[in-house]
């Protein structure tokens, strides 16, 4: 699931929220992906359970919090949804700036679940930014190995630059029909 395409404002706002001193453009962030998220997941709200992907803890100290967290949190006020720590950094590698294959062998081990998952409850998993998909489709992994067996992807914004497979188009992850295939 996603907003739309980080370009315009919406590139501005998360620009601005990750890097600049606007904080408050989280609820903003959270608002429009509560929408999407709304539309595109039918059950009740308490059995969905949003995963802000973790925040390596050199990021959380430059920016004086943790912004996908904080998001979140947001977000599942306003959609009357749990929200878990479920999983954890298991290193501190930085993917801003990598190449794809870089991206994604780091990404198979930047991430730990930190207990074992209900097999009934919706874990949607969230993100400022899809950029080559390898940090979404590593802590994917990790829920799943912890016993989730319901889960979605969400993202506020696909990166200009995003790299897709001939068969994964950005419909795909707008609707939540992203599998491996996504490079």
């Amino acid at each position: 699931m996603m907003v739309g395409k980080r370009t315009g404002l919406l590139g501005a706002a998360i620009k601005q929220y990750k890097y600049g001193p606007v904080r408050a453009l989280g609820g903003e962030l959270a608002s429009l992906l509560e929408a999407v998220i709304a539309a595109g997941v039918q059950e009740q709200a308490e059995e969905i359970v949003i995963v802000p992907l973790p925040t390596i803890a050199k990021h959380v100290r430059q920016r004086g919090f943790d912004h996908t967290w904080r998001m979140g949190r947001e977000l599942a006020r306003m959609g009357g949804w749990q929200i878990q720590k479920t999983l954890e950094r298991a290193n501190n590698t930085v993917q801003v700036g990598q190449d794809k294959r870089t991206r994604e062998q780091q990404a198979q081990t930047a991430y730990r679940a930190k207990e074992r998952l209900s097999a009934e409850k919706i874990y949607v998993l969230v993100d400022d930014v899809w950029t080559t998909g390898a940090s979404m489709r590593a802590a994917k992994a990790e829920l799943e190995k912890a016993g989730a067996k319901k889960i979605r992807m969400a993202v506020v914004a696909m990166s200009e630059n995003a790299k897709l497979d001939d068969d994964v188009s950005a419909e795909s992850i707008v609707n939540n029909e992203v599998n491996d295939s996504v490079s």
